[in-house]
């Protein structure tokens, strides 16, 4: 019999024992893509392997990413895998419901085809609400069941992805729960999406087969839903930051945690490059969680949820070789990832090669609009010459996908409702980018402090319309041209002049080009929207989300302004207008 002999063995390592959270000194050894052995590993050495001492520095799994929509890097997955791989990310579970909204399953099959090429582990769940909420906006696809089913049997495929459709579930709508009952039947998780859903309702919710959520804001939320035996994903993203919240009330009251993991849902190409999961376990261990807790939570735990943990989540035999090595457990400092048993990089630099894979002609043909809007199209006329008006406002709140409804008097010249600038409620529109119809909706919206010029982007979830914000008509008519003419992106306008742009041509999502190029020219779009009065740290993803009626309170699609009742969990068209004055 052959003996069987390591490709890599990594020696005088601190091994992170996730399964009995325990610490012992030991060496692992590699064979192609997985651990073949861990402790005493000296009958596993050939004259070919390759020895690696890393003098008594922490190993343990490779960090997880439980619920992440990559194209809000606005990055393709191989420029993410760049990104994150230094951090000690190895796996990441997507749902790629952005591009599933755009180019329904050719999308979706696209990211799986870049998934194979590249070093990080990526598996996906199925998008279950495209359109997230139907009838009241335009998507440019639609998954019906059928296309679930083909989408679910694929490999790498663990669950359907996050139910945001809870109204739905709650009315018992027959199409959504045969989508979930038929995820189950192939033994695949079905994640969640309730956000302020509490009591009866939430039980409602989790008794179809319902099994996590990513959406709370508070410790109580997250308590109440873990008793009913949900797994919490605790989320630090870009616009949504909630573990500290979260994880503060949860450690004061001695939670158990291996139902709680780790995710960052929407982060922006500027974060990727500075934090991913390690900063969040890093987060965990500051608020005085242990460090084998914390890392637990980003391991083992998303690999039990998505029955993974026989292939990730752990250093053991047979297990893949996706492994990270720490020189300080609580500062989480990165200083080698391997990746399927290959170290990919070293003391924060990427150290192999990971090449551009090129989308299909059709993903750079997603803008399809009736006609070229002008500044005419963005004023809100009403059938009165002058006067005042009580309209219903989007009140955004920074670091927050929530929105309030609030009401304010804005004056009335020449037929046209007009904004006012000096208490920041300024002009909101959605124009349909999917199927030419035409649509456009409008709206008034507070909290960007614009003082002049107008903001637009072709992300707007989860329909992934235009948006566009501003002062003025004139600038928001050129700022959505030039999203129209770059075939998607984000554009700033100030006196009909282009201040900037990002074009993101794929889907009208993502960049073609490298995250570096993304990072800064994202960064140089922030300073530009600063210049002209904008007071948010996130003004891009705040704009997008304003779209999204599944996340409360009040929103606009192309179709019109929704509130979404956070007590009944309806959502309904209301008017702008509440009264003349």
């Amino acid at each position: 019999m052959v003996s069987l002999k390591a490709d890599l063995v990594i020696l005088n390592a601190n091994i992170v024992d996730v399964y009995s959270g325990d610490i012992y000194s030991g060496s692992i050894a590699i064979k192609s893509n997985r651990i073949i052995g861990v402790g005493k590993v000296d009958g596993l050495i050939g004259n070919s392997t390759i020895k690696v001492n890393i003098d008594g520095n922490y190993i343990c799994p490779g960090f997880i990413d439980a619920h992440l929509h990559v194209e809000s890097s606005m990055i393709t997955l191989s420029e993410f895998a760049k990104a994150v791989l230094p951090h000690g990310t190895t796996t990441i579970i997507i749902d790629p419901h952005e591009i599933a909204n755009v180019l329904g399953v050719d999308g979706i099959k696209m990211l799986i085809e870049e998934s194979k090429r590249i070093p990080l582990d990526v598996y996906f769940t199925v998008p279950s609400c495209v359109p997230a909420a139907p009838g009241l906006d335009t998507s440019g696809a639609e998954l019906n069941v059928e296309d679930i089913e083909d989408l679910l049997k694929l490999p790498n495929v663990v669950g359907l992805g996050e139910v945001m459709d809870f109204p739905g579930v709650l009315n018992g709508n027959e199409i959504l729960l045969k989508k979930i009952f038929l995820a189950h039947s192939l033994g695949k998780r079905v994640d969640g999406h309730a956000p302020s859903l509490t009591g009866d309702a939430l039980q409602r919710y989790i008794s179809v087969g319902i099994s996590s959520d990513h959406e709370c804001i508070s410790g109580i939320e997250a308590f109440e839903k873990l008793r009913f035996g949900m797994w919490i994903m605790v989320r630090e993203g870009s616009i949504s930051k909630n573990l500290s919240e979260i994880l503060s009330f949860l450690f004061k009251v001695d939670v158990d945690t291996h139902r709680i993991m780790f995710v960052t849902d929407d982060i922006n190409p500027i974060d990727v490059l500075k934090y991913h999961i390690n900063g969040l376990v890093r987060m965990a261990i500051e608020i005085g969680f242990d460090p084998i807790d914390a890392i637990r939570m980003a391991t083992l735990n998303p690999a039990t949820y998505y029955r993974l943990d026989h292939e990730i989540g752990a250093v053991a035999p047979g297990l893949k070789a996706n492994l990270i090595v720490l020189g300080d457990l609580d500062k989480v400092d990165v200083k080698m990832t391997i990746a399927n048993g290959r170290v990919v990089a070293s003391n924060g630099k990427l150290i192999t090669q990971i090449d551009r894979w090129f989308y299909p002609i059709k993903a750079y043909k997603s803008i399809n609009v009736k006609r070229i809007p002008c500044g005419d199209d963005f004023k809100f006329k009403v059938n009165l010459d002058y006067g005042r008006a009580i309209v219903r406002v989007i009140e955004v709140e920074d670091g927050s996908l929530y929105t309030k409804q609030s009401f304010i008097e804005l004056p009335i010249f020449n037929g046209v409702v007009n904004v006012d600038v000096e208490n920041d409620v300024l002009q909101v529109a959605v124009i349909e980018r999917h199927k030419a119809t035409g649509n456009i909706g409008l709206g008034f919206v507070r909290g960007f402090g614009l003082k002049r010029g107008s903001l637009a982007s072709s992300i707007s979830h989860d329909s992934h319309n235009i948006i566009v914000v501003g002062v003025n008509s004139s600038d928001m008519a050129y700022a959505v041209r030039k999203i129209i003419e770059l075939g998607g992106g984000i554009a700033i306008v100030k006196d009909n002049s282009l201040l900037g742009c990002l074009p993101l041509p794929i889907a009208g999502l993502m960049s073609d080009e490298d995250v570096y190029s993304v990072s800064n020219k994202l960064l140089e779009l922030n300073k530009i929207v600063m210049d002209i009065g904008c007071k948010l740290k996130e003004p891009f993803m705040t704009l997008s989300f304003i779209a999204l009626p599944v996340i409360p309170e009040l929103k606009i699609t192309d179709k019109g302004l929704i509130w979404h009742n956070t007590d009944t969990g309806r959502m309904e068209f209301v008017n702008p207008i509440v009264e003349f004055k």
